[in-house]
């Protein structure tokens, strides 16, 4: 049987041997069609050439410069030099600098022109050169990219699948559709992603691929909540038991969370499955409410699953679970020993575990349930459509009258307040709790956003602050150098920096790390051996400190509200004033960051990130093997998601009143075009489900 083109190997690109083959792996690209797939995370726009007359301080632009001195090169200190290349434009002079790139002494010569692309200092009119090119650049995709694999790499793998499959897409839109929503077809919309004509060209694509996977996304949602009407759940026996939990609790429990166990409660109650969303502030105490749904599944004889999107966080919720069940307790991740998963897995099939906390490992094969109740996930933007189905069929308790299995109840948390206009889109198959108020005694936290020009006063606090006992956390946006981007800090670089600068430990954590030496981190800084930690967004889930009081946030205008919100809601545990620190180069986003500093009310910067940024921020991270919504961090608008949302009711609703197309090509010019979406949807979302239940 032949291949089809966009199925081949990615190996049999030129220039793609084997170890390049494993590095594009590690991005989860294997065939041609996954490198057309692989998204842009940003662009740059070469069409627009400033004069450096026009930039302000910070601000990162393209400007077209004539070289008017033989370069310089000077070492600063140890381990780093500067390459300054004299230049100017009609407008004035300018410093072309080359940070630790020796090499570019030689690559400039009197009365060259070029094109620079860099972030402007108003200090010392300084150009810290991040691309140099010979000719007028066009609009530039940014990838995210990984050790070994460069801009210009994946750049040139792209351009060589589409070379080799350009133009012979398969459009998977229906005509009605394109033309109602005036959506370009796929091949333009894959040409214009990667390799843009035009700003509009490429906002027109990227419209039309949001478009597509948002309608992906709604379909599924449908098809799941229709699934989910049609099951038999599980009367749960509820009485007395809010008493008995609310005794066990070493602390009071707020308004919030009493209403919303009573919430739960009620639910459970039901002879239908549970279906409910709680969302809360970082801290608000949503953990709580979720052992309460697993307490009442195990005082009826039913186990209850608690899944967290990291393993930080799932060790954490089984130390608390260890509390609450004792023996009954159990843990299930991926990098567990083969000894200690079987005796795990064992427990679980045998029912000796009723209270199981993990990762996205509790649903994946070798995983039986004897009696499976409730299943809790954290982080609802961690936790697709796909992943929801796959763990419901693991089944529940047996029904006697249909004699399948009665559906566990589902409930899911999240800690990013999103906003009620977005919310119905996104989760409107869920029912929804919201813990709108904080634990007495916390003290909001103090937000100041920092000038560069501060950094060594802000490392003064730091060091301060660790005397009299407490820590910080020093959140960087990448683990390594990035080449598009190489006026951003790393976290190596300031783990290096602070190591040397503060005389108290400093450790250093980030998501590329061996688990093993990443727990020896944790466990270092959580029992007070290190002051400082220096880390990626790893530790915007689940690393818990009630000692630590300072954060600071490198390049924060990287980041959106809700994020650096709830990165701030790391700190501010205990009973001491704290305080986060938000750097920044560009003053143009002070406006923005200025709302962390006027409110610790996350429903309100929700709104405001909403308004500012688009519904993009609520998406999660963009990971391979995410949530359904993954990819739509950077190109979805609300305008979008309404007309997908639109689109989804008219393509179930045609599909039900119609017979399904016997094939693709009766589709293309059949009536029954949306029968053949919904049905292509619908084996996607079979398929997706059992692939995570097999894997």
């Amino acid at each position: 049987m032949s291949v089809n083109n966009t199925e081949k190997p990615i190996s049999e690109l030129k220039g793609i041997g084997p170890s390049r083959t494993e590095l594009f792996g590690k991005l989860g690209l294997f065939t041609l069609n996954d490198a057309l797939n692989y998204l842009p995370r940003s662009y740059i726009d070469g069409t627009r050439i400033r004069k450096t007359s026009e930039l302000s301080d910070g601000e990162t632009a393209f400007l077209h410069l004539k070289v008017v001195k033989e370069p310089t090169v000077s070492r600063i200190r140890k381990g780093l030099s500067i390459v300054n290349v004299r230049c100017e434009d009609e407008t004035g002079g300018i410093n072309a600098c080359f940070f630790n790139q020796p090499y570019r002494k030689t690559a400039f010569c009197t009365g060259q022109e070029v094109y620079f692309y860099g972030r402007f200092s108003l200090k010392g009119k300084r150009l810290a050169v991040q691309s140099v090119y010979a000719d007028k650049p066009g609009i530039m995709p940014v990838y995210s990219v990984c050790r070994g694999i460069n801009q210009r790499l994946i750049r040139d793998v792209i351009a060589s699948a589409w070379e080799k499959i350009g133009g012979s897409l398969t459009e998977t839109l229906p005509k009605s559709l394109r033309m109602k929503y005036a959506l370009p077809e796929i091949n333009f919309c894959m040409e214009n992603i990667h390799f843009p004509t035009s700003v509009e060209a490429m906002g027109e694509a990227r419209r039309r691929l949001a478009f597509e996977r948002l309608l992906n996304y709604f379909l599924r949602l449908r098809l799941y909540s229709d699934r989910l009407k049609r099951s038999n759940g599980i009367r749960f026996d509820t009485e007395g038991l809010y008493e008995e939990f609310s005794a066990l609790m070493p602390f009071e429990l707020t308004r919030a969370q009493k209403r919303t166990m009573r919430e739960l409660e009620a639910d459970m109650q039901k002879a239908l499955p549970m279906n409910r969303l709680i969302q809360g502030d970082v801290g608000s105490g949503k953990t709580a409410a979720a052992l309460y749904c697993m307490f009442i599944a195990v005082k009826n004889g039913c186990q209850a699953v608690l899944m967290a999107p990291t393993e930080i966080l799932a060790e954490q919720h089984y130390t608390q679970l260890k509390r609450l069940f004792g023996d009954k307790a159990c843990l299930i991740t991926g990098s567990m020993k083969k000894a200690e998963r079987d005796d795990a897995l064992l427990r679980v099939r045998d029912g000796r575990a009723m209270a199981i906390a993990g990762t996205h490992a509790l649903f994946q094969k070798g995983v039986e349930y004897k009696r499976l109740g409730a299943v809790i996930a954290d982080e609802q933007h961690r936790f697709g459509v796909a992943q929801r189905a796959a763990i419901a069929q693991k089944g529940g308790e047996h029904d006697a009258s249909t004699g399948g299995r009665l559906t566990p109840d589902t409930l899911i948390m999240s800690a990013t307040p999103i906003p009620r206009t977005l919310s119905l889109f996104l989760y409107g198959d869920l029912d929804l709790s919201v813990i709108d108020e904080l634990p007495p005694g916390r003290k909001p936290v103090r937000t100041h956003i920092v000038p560069e020009s501060r950094r060594d006063d802000m490392y003064g606090f730091v060091e301060n602050a660790a005397r009299r006992g407490e820590q910080t956390y020093v959140v960087c946006p990448l683990i390594d150098e990035d080449e598009e981007s190489s006026d951003l800090r790393s976290v190596t670089e300031v783990f290096e920096e602070l190591s040397k600068k503060l005389s108290v430990g400093v450790g250093l954590l980030h998501g590329q790390m061996k688990k093993a030496d990443r727990d020896e981190v944790i466990e270092r800084f959580r029992c007070g051996e290190l002051s400082v930690l220096v880390s990626t967004t790893v530790i915007e889930v689940g690393v818990d400190v009630k000692n630590a009081a300072v954060m600071v946030i490198e390049a924060a205008e990287r980041f959106g509200l809700a994020q650096l919100h709830q990165l701030r809601g790391r700190i501010g545990r205990g009973d001491k004033q704290s305080y986060c620190f938000l750097l920044g180069k560009n003053p143009e986003q002070n406006e923005r960051l200025n709302t962390l500093v006027k409110t610790a009310d996350g429903f309100e910067i929700a709104k405001k990130d909403l308004e500012m940024r688009g519904p993009g921020e609520f998406f999660g991270e963009r990971q391979h093997g995410a949530s359904d919504l993954a990819l739509l961090r950077e190109y979805a608008d609300m305008r979008t998601l309404k007309q997908a949302y639109e689109a989804a009711d008219s393509v179930v609703d045609a599909a039900n009143t119609s017979e399904y197309a016997a094939d693709a090509n009766e589709y293309a010019a059949d009536a029954n075009e949306y029968a053949f979406i919904m049905r292509r949807a619908e084996k996607e979302f079979e398929e997706s489900s059992m692939r995570l239940t097999l894997n």
